[in-house]
């Protein structure tokens, strides 16, 4: 039994091909993997689009609960330092244009 998309909660059907709540991921440009339809991600989440993860059943149809939420997690993990370097970079330009400006 799967559960077919988000808008759908309650509708359960039997099937051997579930379809997977990733139209976002696909509008966004995601790649998918030719041979499953499924969004293609490397290490820790990251699609192929800057900024964008998944993790869980968009990503690999056979990920049960427990597996999708250790997937969540180190994806969860990557976005926090991907966030963080981010911040770091905007951090270390302003120190520089401030340096530059005390200067003048």
């Amino acid at each position: 039994m799967v559960i077919i998309g988000a808008d759908d909660r309650a509708s359960w059907l039997a099937s051997n091909s579930p379809r997977f709540n990733d139209a976002i991921l696909r509008a966004l440009g995601c790649a998918t993997a030719p041979d499953t339809g499924h969004i293609t991600v490397g290490g820790h989440g990251a699609t192929s689009v800057p900024g964008v993860w998944a993790c869980g059943n968009v990503v690999d149809s056979r990920a049960q609960v427990i597996t999708a939420a250790g997937e969540a997690s180190a994806t969860a993990t990557a976005i926090t330092s991907w966030l963080l370097a981010i911040d770091i970079e905007a951090a270390v330009e302003r120190a520089d244009i401030n340096r530059t400006e005390s200067r003048s």
